[in-house]
C-alpha cells in the first residue's frame, strides 16, 4: 500500500479535499508525490470513518514507512 492507495479510497480527489477542508490542488500534489504529511492522519481516519471507508493509523504508518502491504487479519 502507498499513499496513492489511501487517496484512491475516496470516490474522487475532490471529495477527499472537501472532507479535509483542503484544496483539490493539495490532494493532487499529495498524489503526485505519493506522500501525505502525518499531521493529516487524525483528519484522514475521521473522514474515512464518516464515509464508511476502512482506514487505520497502522495502514497509514506502513504506507508512510516503506510502502509495504498491510494484510488485515494476518497473524
Amino acid at each position: 500500500m502507498d499513499m496513492r492507495n489511501v487517496i484512491g479510497r475516496w470516490p474522487s480527489r475532490e471529495d477527499l479535499a472537501a472532507d479535509l477542508n483542503e484544496t483539490p490542488a493539495s490532494i493532487r500534489m499529495w498524489f503526485h508525490r505519493n506522500r501525505i504529511s502525518a499531521k493529516f492522519d487524525v483528519r484522514l481516519v475521521a473522514a474515512a470513518k464518516k464515509r464508511n471507508i476502512f482506514l487505520t493509523y497502522e495502514e497509514l504508518a506502513h504506507a508512510r514507512a516503506d510502502g509495504s502491504v498491510v494484510k488485515i487479519g494476518a497473524g
